[in-house]
């Protein structure tokens, strides 16, 4: 299974790498396209395959600057998809980075912590 950056980060999409070998996968930028679906599709393609044969532990390194609703949904659905197929298989954790100076980002990250059944560390940036 190949390494893949999905994309590079846009205006409206986050820069999302999928490491298999190391078992990273990360978010970085933003989530306001509207068309959440062709983002996600390859990352549950990737999923599928990754959850046969995952790293020994998986990182999930989330630093949004912003989503949107329908990043919301989306980003929601791909975590619980990790929960309920990654982690009885392996160690998985989810880094939240945000901005010390973004409460909302932090409330997010924890009204995420209540909905998804992932160890969560969340950590401040400047």
């Amino acid at each position: 299974m190949k390494n893949i950056i999905l994309t590079e980060g846009t205006q409206t999409t986050p820069q999302i790498k999928l490491d298999s070998v190391n078992g990273v996968i990360s978010f970085k930028g933003k989530i306001i396209t509207v068309d959440c679906e062709s983002l996600f599709k390859p990352l549950y393609d990737w999923l599928n395959t990754y959850v046969n044969q995952p790293a020994s532990k998986t990182d999930i390194q989330i630093q949004l600057d912003y989503f949107n609703t329908l990043g919301t949904k989306y980003l929601t659905s791909f975590l619980k998809k990790i929960e309920v197929q990654l982690s009885p298989k392996n160690e998985t954790k989810v880094y939240w980075f945000y901005d010390i100076e973004d409460e909302d980002m932090l409330e997010i990250a924890e009204d995420f912590q209540t909905v998804i059944n992932l160890p969560f560390e969340l950590i401040e940036t400047t």
